[in-house]
């Protein structure tokens, strides 16, 4: 008979252990507790923690707190992110769990100024203090918390030599792709634009042709002789095609302008410069003319010490 009931003992608390852990995996919400000692107890965090420049970050705060002890209602935030700038409104968020009300507010920001630049190829910023203020219900003083933010870092993909030209706008400088992870282009216009592009371009054909059998069945005069200057390289010629699309083209002329940049310097043995024009190139900010100038002065620069 003893034998039995601790059986059926043993099958009930094995039961219950299961029970606890189906109710745990289905709602992880449920496992939240009302704080035992101090009424309202808070968790900050910033992610990603490490992060490239111009990236956007998302800062939480999650509070919870003892509703028999706290009016959630009476709780107030001031959240500080300089150098960082909050882009769009706060979300928030309100659980209550029997004595517990957990609220958790959600911050999206971004920093694209001077101060976020790396002079190097990481920087740590750390973020300024806020508070959190709350009314006890049973009177008595209001109360204020600390809100201290963990401290952020941030990188940068660039080479050394570009980020030696001072004068670049911050701007041109977010979230550089990897060349391996390009994103498509999107032309707008469709395929309707294509067709007429791909007309322009038999029309130009045909001109071309047309010019070449003039010149070559039209008499020619004598022309008198002039000085021929030396012959450009094709690393001069990539560089001199950059200063026609930086001087009037269009975002696509010098997409295609540092792409053609891009392979001489890699012929030329300056892999990172090459890595460079190749993420200018095909970012999503577009080319920007500073950090192109910059970075074609660094290669005029490393050109001439190599002739």
């Amino acid at each position: 008979m003893m034998r039995g009931l601790a059986v059926l003992a043993a099958l009930a608390a094995v039961g219950g252990v299961i029970a606890l852990v189906v109710v745990a995996s289905g709602d992880r919400e449920v496992r939240v507790s009302p704080p035992t000692g101090d009424p309202v107890v808070m968790d900050v965090s910033v992610s990603p923690s490490r992060y490239a420049f111009g990236e956007r970050l998302v800062a939480e705060i999650e509070l919870v707190i003892d509703s028999t002890r706290v009016d959630p209602a009476s709780v107030v935030t001031a959240a500080v992110f300089r150098p960082f700038r909050r882009l769009g409104p706060r979300e928030s968020e309100r659980l209550d769990l029997g004595r517990a009300t957990v609220l958790r507010f959600h911050y999206l920001i971004q920093c694209i100024d001077r101060a976020c630049v790396p002079g190097a190829a990481e920087r740590v910023i750390e973020l300024p203090t806020g508070f959190v203020r709350y009314s006890p219900r049973q009177g008595g003083d209001v109360v204020t918390l600390p809100l201290e933010w963990p401290a952020v870092e941030v990188t940068s993909n660039l080479s050394p030599g570009v980020r030696s030209n001072a004068g670049l706008r911050p701007s041109a400088l977010v979230a550089q792709a990897q060349a391996d992870d390009l994103p498509p282009l999107r032309m707008r216009g469709g395929s309707r634009l294509i067709g007429w592009l791909l007309v322009g371009a038999a029309a130009l054909i045909v001109l071309a042709v047309g010019g070449w059998l003039v010149r070559r069945l039209w008499p020619r005069r004598s022309a008198p002789l002039i000085s021929e200057e030396p012959e450009q390289g094709p690393l001069e010629v990539a560089l001199a095609r950059i200063d026609g699309a930086l001087a009037g083209g269009s975002d696509e002329e010098r997409r295609a302008a540092l792409d053609v940049l891009a392979r001489r310097l890699g012929e030329a043995g300056e892999s990172d410069l090459a890595g460079d024009a190749r993420r200018l190139a095909w970012s999503e900010a577009g080319p920007q003319p500073d950090l192109v100038e910059a970075l074609t002065s660094v290669a005029r620069q490393r050109s001439e010490v190599a002739a």
